[in-house]
């Protein structure tokens, strides 16, 4: 019977008690429908002004990196730092856009934070750009970004303009909390006083809707509170209901939907940038590494070359070199080698000429006595 009640419209369960009752409950389901949908547009504004705080902080963020990558390239004058830069101040102007879409009344602080920001792109980076050619330019584009240096006065417009755009969203958010707090507790209250009139016009039919709609409603609305306040582990009652109180159970399991949503993305975006950061330490260590082999690579075959240049060539490579030059350092000891055998083979060669010579002078000398000897006996 009880299910069968919770299954009709609250319309049919009123008409079947006094008509009195059911005039009550109808005046009474229409302020909490306003009421759901004041509560409901409330809610719709406080995630606007989230969405616009998120994305003022975002820019923010930005704004933070492309002073990172300014200075990173400052100290290595590394053009890697300089494309990184404009990546982020790509970012940065999509962020205000996203802003000024949604909120047109940002404008203003939208408008001063891109000037100055670009104002300081013109005047300190494309600035250091050019000073850094030489240790001069050098010195004077580091200490641009000093503590006493210039570069803040034109960073510190973009930075103010979007810290009371964020501070402007909190407020408008704790506004729009307050908002939904006081239409709940309006919504609760028109709903207590039906029921109190509906239990003065028939104590019988107020047990069975308090049974049916008040405790279901109460839940609903505790439930929508600890949703508000951020608990999305909070249990939806009156599920499956087909009357209007499943309806409001399935409005509120949306909510409840996207609110872990919104929760796993965010902490999606946080692992992203954990990320993103992690490879970045991992390949700057990896070009260390590889700098540091071939620094090795490098030394030991000027040490070789210069062995050679002064006639050792008894000289070998024998340090360990990385995978990629292991055969740099192979052919260089199998051409010593093979050079040290030619100049041997080269110096027996020679001796064994000289050798030979002294031989045919011999011979000669001997050959030119014996002659004299046969022409003096003759």
């Amino acid at each position: 019977m009880d299910a069968m009640l919770s299954d009709l419209k609250i319309e049919k369960k009123l008409m079947a008690a006094f008509a009195v009752v059911i005039l009550a409950i109808v005046a009474m389901g229409l302020t909490v429908f306003l009421q759901i949908n004041a509560l409901d547009a409330a809610r719709a504004d406080r995630a606007r002004a989230g969405v616009v705080q998120r994305e003022a902080e975002a820019a923010q963020f930005y704004l933070a990196r492309q002073e990172a990558s300014y200075r990173g390239f400052l100290v290595s004058r590394d053009p890697y730092y300089l494309q990184r830069l404009e990546e982020h101040r790509q970012s940065f102007n999509k962020s205000l856009d996203r802003v000024t879409q949604l909120d047109r009344a940002s404008a203003a602080q939208v408008r001063a934070a891109r000037t100055a920001a670009d104002e300081w792109n013109k005047q300190v980076v494309q600035r250091g750009q050019a000073l850094v050619a030489d240790q001069a330019g050098w010195m004077q584009a580091i200490a641009m970004v000093g503590r006493n240096g210039e570069a803040d006065k034109f960073i510190d417009p973009a930075e103010s303009a979007l810290n009371g755009l964020i501070e402007k969203k909190v407020q408008e958010s704790r506004i729009y909390t307050e908002t939904q707090v006081s239409v709940a507790r309006t919504a609760r209250m028109v709903l207590i006083g039906g029921l109190v009139l509906a239990l003065a016009l028939a104590a019988g039919m107020a047990v069975m809707l308090t049974n049916i709609l008040a405790k279901p409603l109460t839940a609903m609305t505790a439930a929508m509170r600890r949703l508000a306040s951020g608990d999305t582990s909070v249990a939806v009652p009156a599920a499956g209901r087909k009357d209007e109180v499943g309806q409001m159970a399935a409005a509120v399991q949306t909510f409840k939907d996207a609110a872990i949503a919104k929760d796993r993305l965010e902490a999606e975006a946080v692992a992203q940038r954990q990320a993103a950061e992690d490879e970045r330490a991992r390949v700057e260590a990896e070009k260390a590494r590889e700098a540091e082999d071939d620094k090795v690579a490098i030394t030991a075959l000027a040490q070789g070359l210069g062995a050679m240049a002064n006639g050792d060539l008894t000289h070998r490579i024998d340090v360990a070199f990385a995978p990629k030059a292991a055969q740099l350092k192979a052919d260089f000891n199998a051409a010593i080698a093979q050079l040290e055998k030619a100049i041997a083979a080269v110096t027996a060669n020679v001796a064994a000429i000289r050798s030979g010579s002294g031989e045919i002078s011999q011979a000669s000398d001997d050959l030119s006595r014996r002659t004299e000897q046969q022409a003096a006996s003759l």
